[in-house]
């Protein structure tokens, strides 16, 4: 089957070639080939290279070391995001991304600092459709914010109720306060960068849900973590808990996947470019047919006028192409005129009228196309006897024909344009409605 598509493929595009170069088809498929070769192979090689210096990058710098330690980078370097595999004895394994910070800011940086971090800390503990007013799911309390150096330590007013890891226990909540009033709780954050330490208290009210073993586990393993780091703040290294809940942990440190982004988006690349050339191969051959059909009706009037004024056929293909070169220059390339112009080159090498018609029609393949030449053909056959009145049949039929695909592109342009009307009434509407919305 996969083979039948192949070669079904492959003589599509030996038509379009010889639809466009002809007698060159061959060639010009050879070389069009070779060039999708050459562009699908170094777009490859481009992306394993790529993929195998991501892959040499990430073992030559890892960022686990023995298993337990972060290296930090130095004082005044930047805060690095470390994914990890944390595995326990138990056989509770979780992917975790943990945040190593930069080292030391003065005084006057956390100062300055401190107003929108506060701001952040409040924004940054609920869940997305939670609030402070009603309290649903666990809260997020971050041992530090992306951005700033502060390490945050939390308290609860009622640990039972809310831990200082954000869990929340709903069997204590009792029945009423989890369907009508909640429970309120004031959450500290104590927030402290070297020397600096200041306090923000955070009232929710919390009405709570239920959660797995494993899901408790794991709150208690960041919480763990978050301690971790704020002991080993100063040191040059952030060292992750041994054990969660007297139960032993591991470490394995996750590798990047920039390698296999980068060979997907080669292969991605590869694929795309292979369909272009095709699809700009389809449409130089859509072009060359619309250009064909729409010289047709032209071609077949001069043919009238002119063999009404007494001129051979052979006359009458020569006089076109003469004229043809003379004002090329000006009307530039027509595929109709070049074939024809090839036909006389044939027929002045020596080769028959018969022969040379029937090799335009060949190269031309609009059924059109054939018809008249079959038509001049079976003239120069009988001599004559009604082609005018021929001719002027197969020239009324195709001025219909070109009236109806005008048409036909109207339509299509109309439609088309419908997309651009309704975005420039919608902003027409935009426009209109926002400033009477406003006025209320």
């Amino acid at each position: 089957m996969r083979r039948r598509e192949s070669l079904q493929k492959r003589d599509k595009q030996y038509y379009a070639a010889g639809k466009l170069y002809g007698e060159h088809a061959a060639d010009f498929l050879k070389s069009y080939r070779k060039r999708k070769r050459i562009l699908v192979i170094s777009i490859l090689a481009g992306s394993v290279i790529l993929a195998v210096f991501a892959m040499i990058r990430e073992m030559r710098n890892p960022k686990l070391v023995d298993g337990r330690y972060i290296v930090r980078d130095e004082k005044g370097g930047s805060e690095k995001n470390v994914t990890v595999e944390a595995r326990s004895e138990n056989g509770f394994s979780k992917v975790m991304q943990i945040r190593v910070e930069q080292q030391l800011f003065t005084e006057e940086e956390l100062v300055g600092l401190w107003p929108d971090f506060e701001q952040a800390v409040k924004q940054s503990i609920f869940a997305a459709d939670d609030s402070a007013d009603y309290v649903s799911k666990d809260l997020n309390l971050p041992a530090s914010i992306p951005g700033y150096p502060f390490l945050i330590k939390w308290k609860s007013e009622q640990p039972l109720i809310v831990s200082g890891s954000g869990r929340i226990n709903e069997e204590r909540l009792s029945e009423t306060q989890q369907k009508q009033k909640g429970a309120v709780v004031v959450l500290t954050a104590v927030c402290s960068c070297q020397d600096f330490s200041k306090e923000i208290s955070i009232p929710v009210r919390v009405f709570g849900k239920h959660l797995t073993k494993e899901e408790v586990f794991w709150q208690q393993a960041e919480a763990a973590v978050s301690e971790w780091s704020e002991r080993s703040a100063y040191g040059t290294v952030q060292q992750l808990p041994e054990s969660v809940e007297e139960e032993r942990m591991t470490y394995r440190e996750q590798g990047g996947k920039e390698w296999l982004v980068l060979l997907l988006c080669g292969l991605t690349a590869a694929i795309l470019v292979v369909r272009k050339m095709d699809e700009d191969l389809k449409s130089q051959v859509k072009k060359r047919d619309e250009q064909l059909e729409w010289e047709y009706p032209l071609l077949v009037n001069r043919f009238v006028l002119y063999y009404g004024a007494g001129l051979t056929i052979k006359n009458i293909w020569q006089r076109i192409c003469r004229d043809y070169e003379e004002r090329k220059n000006m009307t530039g390339i027509n595929c109709a005129y070049e074939e024809m112009l090839k036909a006389d080159r044939k027929m002045q090498d020596g080769l028959g009228e018969r022969e040379a018609y029937s090799a335009f029609a060949h190269a031309i393949g609009l059924t059109k196309y054939r018809s008249l030449i079959s038509l001049l053909q079976q003239t120069l056959q009988t001599g004559g006897g009604d082609i005018k009145e021929q001719l002027n049949e197969q020239l009324t039929e195709a001025f219909l024909e070109q009236k109806r695909n005008a048409r036909i592109l109207g339509e299509k342009a109309g439609t088309r344009m419908l997309l651009p009307m309704f975005l420039m009434l919608a902003v027409v509407l935009v426009i209109i409605l926002i400033p009477a919305f406003l006025s209320f």
